[in-house]
């Protein structure tokens, strides 16, 4: 395959769609109660909508787990973070600490700076091993965004629950929607 058929992902572009997405209708509640209730991590939620709209291909069993494993190192240093911060959150709001908005935006920042480095595993890792991909372009029409997003969506989910899950498919369902909308809003669609 030569260069002009690769396929390179942007770190800026992901974190910006990430950032825009994640903000609009129901999709931070969803990929909250994802990650909350389910294990899920929220940035590969992102990435696999993101790419799948961004350059609409199947992705295999295989890759989720290569993805999963490639973000290990740097998802456990946000889950411990996120730990932290929540408990120093509750034990300064119990003490009615003065500067106690500006401490929780420093943590939230510095949870960001972590959250940032996963999203760089990410593009690294598909920059290394998606970029053989054949570039076909944004996802030509709703029903093929729908089709490309809801498989490696359930891809994903799979690895964790093998069996159908009504809740997890009402939550895919509703990040599928939501990103329809986000996308009509934007133009991209």
């Amino acid at each position: 395959m030569d260069d002009a058929t690769k396929h390179s992902f942007d770190k800026q572009e992901f974190w910006q769609f990430s950032f825009d997405f994640y903000q609009s209708g129901q999709v931070q509640e969803s990929c909250l109660v994802l990650q909350e209730e389910y294990g899920f991590n929220v940035n590969l939620i992102l990435f696999i909508v993101w790419v799948s709209q961004k350059n609409p291909q199947l992705i295999k069993p295989e890759q989720i787990a290569l993805l999963v494993e490639a973000i290990e190192e740097a998802d456990g240093w946000v889950s411990e973070f996120r730990q932290y911060r929540r408990e120093l959150w509750r034990r300064i709001s119990q003490a009615s600490e003065n500067n106690a908005q500006d401490i929780k935006q420093a943590l939230l920042d510095a949870e960001l700076t972590l959250e940032a480095r996963v999203q760089q595993e990410l593009i690294d890792f598909a920059n290394q091993h998606f970029s053989s991909w054949p570039h076909r372009g944004f996802a030509g029409d709703r029903i093929e965004l729908d089709f490309i997003v809801s498989e490696n969506l359930d891809t994903y989910f799979r690895t964790r629950f093998p069996g159908k899950r009504s809740s997890l498919w009402q939550l895919q369902r509703g990040l599928i929607e939501q990103l329809i909308q986000f996308l009509a809003q934007s133009r991209r669609l």
